[in-house]
């Protein structure tokens, strides 16, 4: 497992940020040799696309043909909506980028500012953390 913070160099709107966020999530999971996934995201026109094909904003029309590209090469893809209360450590390292100048990624290791809430999430699951 990993995480990954990431400042985008360039002005985006929220729609195309999520979009973009999943973009790099997919193939950060590609790069770390997961070939089992789920996507989460907190906007729902995004994973609609995703999921169900539906027609989807023409300012992130590539972004999300991109991201579907990806998913013939996993053996497991699902995609679903989660609200922002219910990924708080994808929000916490999305804040965090933007106090770094490029990218942090974190393998097999719990980034800090999201310790304990992944601490949270694993004990809400019914989890015992090593």
């Amino acid at each position: 497992m990993g995480a990954l913070s990431k400042l985008l160099p360039y002005p985006l709107g929220a729609l195309e940020i999520e979009a973009k966020a999943t973009e790099i999530g997919t193939t950060f999971a590609w790069e770390l040799g997961l070939r089992e996934i789920m996507l989460e995201g907190d906007s729902q026109t995004v994973i609609a696309a995703i999921t169900n094909h539906d027609p989807c904003p023409i300012q992130v029309h590539h972004l999300i043909a991109r991201i579907k590209s990806w998913e013939p090469k996993f053996r497991a893809w699902k995609s679903s909506f989660t609200r922002k209360e219910g990924n708080k450590a994808a929000h916490h390292l999305a804040k965090y980028a933007k106090h770094i100048s490029n990218c942090i990624i974190w393998v097999e290791d719990t980034p800090l500012i999201i310790a304990s809430q992944i601490l949270n999430d694993v004990s809400v699951l019914g989890f015992n953390p090593i």
